[in-house]
C-alpha cells in the first residue's frame, strides 16, 4: 500500500467537522465472507444500562496531584454530586461511574477484535496499548508507539502474530489466556467466522511510522492514517477505553463508556506544550455538549479497578 498523503499535523484535525474527502491511498473495497452477517453486526450500539440513569448534570473535575504512569495528570468528567479526591477508588465511588462486567455476545465483531488486541498487547507490552478496527474487509491495528508497530508490522509479514495452536479442555479464567484461547478456536458464530477467515489470511494492516510528535494514541492512529473522523464504534476494541481526549476527537458518544483525560501530550494529542491548555478547554466543551462522562472497569474477579486493561470487564466473552 501506497504511503497515505498526511496533513501537517495530526493535531490540527478539524475534530467535529464529519467525514472529510475519500483518501488518496484509502484501501480498496475486498470481498468479506459472509457479507451479511457481518452487516448484522453494524446496528447502532446501544448502551448497556446498569443502573438509572444519572439525575445531575456532568461537571468537569480535575484530579490535580494524581500522577498518571503515562505522563501528566488524571483527569475526568465526574457528576457534580461526587466528591473528587486523589485516588481513583474513591474519584469513582459513585457507581454512576463503574462499569461491572458485562457480555460481549451482542457484538460480535468488536468481541474478536477485543481478543485480538488482548493477544497481541501480551506480546508487545511495551505498546501500552492496542486498538482493531475493522474497515473495509481489512484489520487496522496499532499500539500507542512507532517502534511496536513496526515490530507487529514485522510480525504479520514473518506470519509470527497470531497464535498456531489452542490449547483443549475447559476456558482459561485470566484475560489474557482467556482471549487466546478464543482467538484460536474454532469459530462460533457466523461474525466470528468472518472475521477469523481475514486473519488466517493475513489481512492484517499495522499502522505505519508517521511523525505525530508525540505518543498519539491506537486509535488516533487509525483514524488519522485511513482519513477519518469518526470511525464506526462498531468496528472498533482494544485493551483501553477511548480516554476523553480520544472520544471527543472520534466523536464517540457516551454510550461508549470514556475513560480518564491524560494531560499528558499524548493524552491530549498535541505536540506543542503551549497548546495543551486550549485542547483540554475544547475538549471539556465537547464532553459537557454531549454528556460524556469518565468511566472505569472492576476487575471480572477481584473486582478492584483495573487499569491495565481499562475496558469493560466481559462475563462470559
Amino acid at each position: 500500500m501506497n504511503k497515505p498523503q498526511r496533513p501537517v499535523s495530526p493535531a490540527a484535525f478539524q475534530p467535529y467537522a464529519g467525514r472529510r474527502a475519500p483518501h488518496p491511498s484509502r484501501p480498496p473495497m475486498s470481498s468479506v465472507p459472509r457479507v451479511a452477517a457481518i452487516q448484522r453486526a453494524t446496528a447502532p450500539l446501544s448502551p448497556v444500562i446498569q443502573r438509572a440513569a444519572l439525575r445531575v448534570d456532568p461537571e468537569w473535575k480535575e484530579v490535580v496531584s494524581d500522577k498518571s504512569s503515562h505522563g501528566g495528570e488524571h483527569a475526568h468528567v465526574v457528576a457534580a454530586a461526587t466528591t473528587v479526591t486523589k485516588k481513583l477508588d474513591i474519584a469513582f465511588a459513585n457507581p454512576e461511574h463503574v462499569r461491572l462486567p458485562r457480555s460481549f455476545r451482542e457484538q460480535p465483531v468488536r468481541q474478536v477484535l477485543r481478543w485480538l488486541a488482548t493477544y497481541i498487547l501480551a506480546k508487545f507490552p511495551s505498546g501500552v496499548e492496542i486498538q482493531c478496527y475493522f474497515h473495509n474487509g481489512t484489520i487496522f491495528v496499532s499500539s500507542n508507539k512507532d517502534s511496536v508497530n513496526t515490530s507487529i508490522a514485522l510480525s504479520v509479514k514473518e506470519g509470527r502474530l497470531l497464535p498456531t495452536s489452542v490449547s483443549s479442555g475447559n476456558v482459561p479464567q485470566e484475560r489474557v489466556p482467556r482471549h487466546t484461547w478464543k482467538l484460536s478456536r474454532p469459530p462460533t458464530s457466523p461474525e466470528e467466522e468472518a472475521v477469523k477467515k481475514i486473519l488466517a489470511k493475513a489481512g492484517i494492516t499495522v499502522i505505519p511510522k508517521y511523525d505525530y510528535g508525540c505518543d498519539f494514541h491506537a486509535e488516533r492512529r487509525i483514524a488519522h492514517y485511513l482519513n477519518i473522523d469518526k470511525p464506526n464504534p462498531n468496528f472498533l476494541a482494544g485493551t483501553r477505553r477511548a480516554c476523553m481526549a480520544c472520544a471527543a476527537k472520534l466523536q464517540l458518544s457516551n454510550s461508549s463508556h470514556p475513560g480518564l483525560l491524560y494531560t499528558s501530550k499524548a493524552g491530549l494529542g498535541v505536540d506543542d506544550v503551549s497548546k495543551k491548555a486550549a485542547m483540554a478547554a475544547e475538549i471539556k466543551a465537547y464532553a459537557e455538549a454531549h454528556s460524556l462522562l469518565s468511566y472505569v472497569s472492576r476487575d471480572r474477579y477481584t473486582r478492584e479497578i483495573d487499569e491495565n486493561h481499562d475496558t469493560d470487564s466481559e462475563d462470559d466473552s
